[in-house]
């Protein structure tokens, strides 16, 4: 079975129908995907320029007249680095070409099957490199991590970490963007411990032996501590 990488793919929706924005987030949700719907083109460019997405699934006839091919130029503009899936009930052939020669990634008419959708975000979701059929194995940039083999390559070259760092940084690394609280890699890191209290120190200890060992290897900064809350994992 074809599962999704464990670093959580992100998608935009801009349509101002519900029927089908909630048809795309119930796709999404199945996958175990993060969505966030829009319904014009200005609350998308606001929304791209706030926070990371890895896909935009993007309506083509929006209220007030709105083209949402308009978000394409805006994404070129701005240089982001994400797929877009246009939908449209604009269905001839000359629509199409205008659709994916304007930018788009891919191109599906109005209405659609959820199965359709669903292979279709996979595609694009294999293309940027974040969907794959081993669901052991984790790629953040040039870093690997496999899971039931318990190896981490940085290009291609072998990373010894010992039991307890391995642990850590699949428990950050597959929650790629996302904050892990203290309290949380206490449970999963240090489960013969978990009847007792999180030890702070002894998570902050080791949350620091990591990132020296990552950063010595990748020359990145890899783990962000954000105050009150736990650890966020981003790699470049």
């Amino acid at each position: 079975m074809v599962l999704p990488l464990s670093n959580t793919i992100r998608v935009l929706i801009l349509d101002d129908e519900p029927e089908w924005a909630l048809c795309v987030q119930e796709v999404t949700d199945a996958l175990l995907w993060k969505s966030f719907r829009v319904t014009s083109v200005d609350e998308a460019r606001a929304a791209l320029l706030q926070q990371r997405f890895d896909i935009a699934v993007i309506d083509r006839l929006l209220g007030d007249s709105d083209d949402g091919l308009r978000l394409l130029d805006e994404i070129r503009r701005y240089e982001l680095t994400l797929l877009t899936l246009v939908v449209s009930q604009l269905s001839t052939t000359g629509e199409r070409v205008l659709g994916l020669e304007t930018g788009a990634d891919d191109y599906l008419i109005k209405p659609f099957d959820s199965a359709e959708l669903r292979a279709r975000l996979i595609a694009l979701a294999r293309r940027a490199g974040k969907y794959t059929a081993y669901p052991t194995v984790l790629l953040v940039g040039a870093l690997e991590i496999r899971r039931a083999a318990r190896t981490v390559t940085w290009n291609e070259r072998s990373v010894r970490l010992s039991q307890k760092q391995f642990d850590l940084l699949w428990a950050l690394a597959s929650r790629r963007d996302d904050v892990v609280t203290k309290d949380t890699l206490w449970q999963e890191i240090w489960p013969e411990f978990v009847r007792l209290e999180p030890q702070v120190n002894t998570i902050e200890v080791a949350v620091a032996r990591l990132r020296r060992e990552l950063k010595a290897i990748t020359g990145q900064n890899c783990i962000r501590s954000v105050r009150r809350a736990g650890y966020r994992f981003e790699m470049a």
